[in-house]
C-alpha cells in the first residue's frame, strides 16, 4: 500500500492524471479485465495484486484471473508494474539458466476429464520428460534418484516436492491435478534435477547495465 501511494504521489507530481481501481476478489478483477478490454484503461498502467483467499488453496492471485488481466492492459497501454517483459526475462533466467540444474516442462492441458503434456499422452509425456531429465543429470554429474517437482503459480516452496521418478506420474495424477479448479485448463511444472545446494541466480545493474 505505501508503494502504491508513493506511486500516485510521483505520478501526480509529473502530471499524469492517476485513476486507481480497487480491486478485492475475482469478479472485481474480471469487472477491470472487460474494462481494459473496452479501452477504459489508456496510455499507462501498474498492476498492484498480491493475494486473496479462496477455495483453491494457493496464497497468490490464481493465473486465470492474474493474467488475462495483464494481457488486456498490455494490449491498451505500457504497463510499467509489473513489467511483462523483465516478468518474461525473470522466468527464463531461473529455469532456462545454464547454471541452473537440469530441467524438463511438462505443459498440461485439460480435455474434458482427461489431461494431456505437451501434446501428447500424460504418461507418454511424462516417461519421455524424465528420460530426458535423467540424461541431462547424468551429463553434468548430478544424481538421479530423485527429482524435484515444482508446481507453477505457487510460492514460498509450499509445492515443490522431492520424489523418485517412479513416483511422478502418479503424483501429477492423483495429487496435482485432481486439486485443479475447473477455471484452471492449463498447468506447468518443472522436472529438476536435485542438487544438494541451491543459491538463487539474480539480476543487478551494474554500470547502466542489466546483468
Amino acid at each position: 500500500r505505501s508503494f502504491c501511494r508513493l506511486l500516485c504521489q510521483v505520478a501526480s507530481q509529473l502530471g499524469f492524471t492517476v485513476k486507481r481501481w480497487p480491486v478485492e476478489d475475482a469478479p472485481g478483477c474480471w469487472a477491470l479485465t472487460k474494462a481494459a478490454k473496452r479501452g477504459e484503461l489508456k496510455d499507462t498502467s501498474a498492476m498492484m495484486l498480491h493475494s486473496w483467499h479462496g477455495g483453491y488453496e494457493k496464497e497468490c492471485v490464481p493465473s486465470w484471473d492474474f493474467y488475462p488481466l495483464l494481457e488486456a492492459l498490455k494490449r491498451r497501454s505500457l504497463v510499467v508494474y509489473p513489467s511483462p517483459e523483465l516478468d518474461l526475462l525473470h522466468s527464463a533466467k531461473r529455469y532456462r539458466s545454464k547454471f541452473m540444474a537440469p530441467t524438463e516442462f511438462l505443459t498440461m492441458q485439460r480435455h474434458g476429464h482427461t489431461w494431456k503434456a505437451n501434446g501428447k499422452d500424460l504418461a507418454v509425456a511424462t516417461r519421455k520428460a524424465l528420460k530426458d531429465l535423467h540424461s541431462a543429470a547424468l551429463a553434468v554429474g548430478l544424481g538421479t534418484e530423485n527429482v524435484m517437482l515444482k508446481q507453477g503459480f505457487s510460492w514460498g516452496g509450499a509445492q515443490v516436492t522431492r520424489l523418485r521418478p517412479s513416483e511422478v506420474l502418479q503424483y501429477l495424477s492423483t495429487v496435482v491435478l485432481p486439486k485443479l479448479p475447473a477455471q484452471a485448463v492449463e498447468l506447468t511444472v518443472l522436472l529438476q534435477a536435485k542438487v544438494d545446494l541451491v543459491a538463487e541466480l539474480r539480476w543487478m545493474v551494474l554500470n547502466g547495465e542489466l546483468r
